[in-house]
């Protein structure tokens, strides 16, 4: 795996005490939205003060961890952080 080549930051958040960790980006242009999850299912007007950690692969929404993959141009899950 390859750990550089971080394009943007990413934030990993919990909405639902018993779902699936998503992963979050900012967005400009989403009017109502400032934070959008990479699965597009999630949307937060803030993230919040606490820091961007990546949880334990098995806690991840499993398309935002897939296109956190590609994005970041990983062949495999990023490391728990």
């Amino acid at each position: 795996m390859r750990l550089s080549g971080l394009k943007d930051k990413l934030y990993w958040r919990r909405l639902d005490p018993f779902g699936p960790v998503h992963c979050f980006k900012k967005v400009k242009s989403t009017p109502g939205c400032r934070f959008l999850s990479l699965c597009g299912y999630e949307s937060l007007m803030g993230i919040g003060v606490q820091k961007c950690r990546r949880p334990p692969v098995m806690q991840r929404c499993g398309i935002c961890d897939g296109k956190e993959m590609k994005r970041r141009g990983w062949e495999e899950s990023g490391p728990e952080s």
